[in-house]
Formats: C-alpha cells, structure tokens, sequence
C-alpha cells in the first residue's frame, strides 16, 4: 500500500478558507464552528517526514497552535503541494527546505524538543511523524467529545488507523517513539499492538511509565538517551 498516496486521498479540503478533511465534515457538529477547538483556518498536520518505510516512528497527540508563530508559519501554502512535501521533511538533511515546508517555528520545536541538539550525524536514518488528531489545536483531552457528533474518532483518524498500525507491526520499522498520550495510542490502536511490539516501543514523557505494554520510558530531561536508542537502532 502506498501510504502518501492513501494519506493524501484522506486529506482532501473543497474550501480554500477552512481546512476540514471532506472525511470529517459529516462526523464535526457544525453548529460550534470549528476554529474554537481545531484551528481549521490553517493547514492540518497529520504527518511529517518518512510515512512508507521509516527506522523510526514517532507517534504525538495533535499539533499545537500558538496564534503568533502558526499562523506565520502555514499561511499562504498550496494546501495540496503542502501535503505532499510533508512527506519530504527531515530532520536530519537539508534542513533549509525542511524550514521552508514546515516554517521556522514548528521546525525549530520539534528539533529542540524531541531532537534536543544533536549532531547531525544520522544523514540515512528515515524518521517518520504521526499525530493521532491532524487539526490545530490547543489541547487534546477535552476536543474530541466537544467536537464530535458520535463515536470517538474523527474519520481522518479511522481511515489512517490501518497506516500506523502496519508501520508499528513492520520488521524495517526498528523504533517507536511516543512522544505524548501513550494511553490514547493505546486505545487507538489496541494494547495488543503495543504488547506484540514492547520492545521496541519506548516512552519520551514520563507520564506515560504506569503503561506496562511499554518496554522503556524516559524523563522529560532524558531526551539525549532516546537519541543514543534512535541511533544505535537505526545504524
């Protein structure tokens, strides 16, 4: 299955002002208008980087939206060309165009807070970067219930379930790192996923320890040994 390709049939938008997938539209309750819990004025983010056949998967909550840097950073984008060049960001080669498709404030983010200051040294690692809700917004605990006429899901989020879960299942795919919200990957997935594949999955947040189907969990201040783990895997 060619997973850019299925990804970008999800993600598909007929009104250039407010970026709702025309999956989800059905399933959002229009009457609260969206762009108080999901920014859908900006591009969605439901991916970044290597979705076909990454060494290490990385599996967040949702992108954050800050109304200073987000709207900098996304506005004025070809929604279509956006969405395809997502799949062309590394954090590791050609940081410039990486910046150029992300914009400078989400790049610098991720590369702080996940990838700390490392030398940039694993040129042939292929990282790739789910978030479980693609939309903008400020939280994720209290949006989905608000937002949604029935069930749990977004249909964005059904449609790409199979996508991470064969990822997470595949023997090329060496590491899986969840960055936030191990309880609702969990969920999302199934524990069973987790359990089949304890050890290679580890934690970055601490607050995610008490989940037994992970093999590792790490502090927030800890992040250099997630690196060490990236690259003695990925060599």
């Amino acid at each position: 299955m060619n997973n850019l390709l299925e990804l970008l049939k999800i993600w598909t938008f007929n009104d250039s002002n407010e970026y709702i997938a025309e999956c989800d539209r059905g399933v959002l309750k229009d009457n609260l208008k969206m762009s108080f819990f999901y920014r859908t004025h900006l591009f969605p983010l439901p991916f970044i980087g290597n979705v076909q056949e990454p060494d290490v998967l990385i599996l967040a909550l949702n992108p954050s939206y800050d109304p200073i840097h987000d709207e900098e950073d996304i506005s004025g984008k070809e929604v279509y060309k956006y969405l395809n060049q997502l799949y062309e960001v590394n954090f590791f080669v050609d940081q410039e165009k990486s910046i150029s498709i992300l914009g400078n404030f989400t790049f610098n983010w991720w590369k702080k807070n996940v990838f700390n200051d490392l030398s940039l040294r694993s040129n042939s690692t292929k990282i790739g970067l789910f978030n479980l809700c693609g939309y903008h917004s400020r939280g994720y605990e209290e949006v989905p219930k608000r937002c949604l006429n029935n069930g749990k899901y977004l249909t964005s989020q059904e449609k790409t379930r199979k996508i991470v879960f064969d990822l997470i299942n595949c023997e090329t795919t060496r590491l899986v790192i969840i960055v936030w919200g191990s309880k609702y990957w969990n969920t999302y997935l199934g524990e069973e996923c987790f359990i089949r594949n304890k050890n290679k999955i580890i934690v970055l947040n601490e607050e995610n320890s008490r989940n037994k189907s992970i093999a590792k969990c790490y502090k927030n201040e800890s992040k250099n040994a997630i690196l060490k783990e990236i690259f003695n895997l990925c060599k």
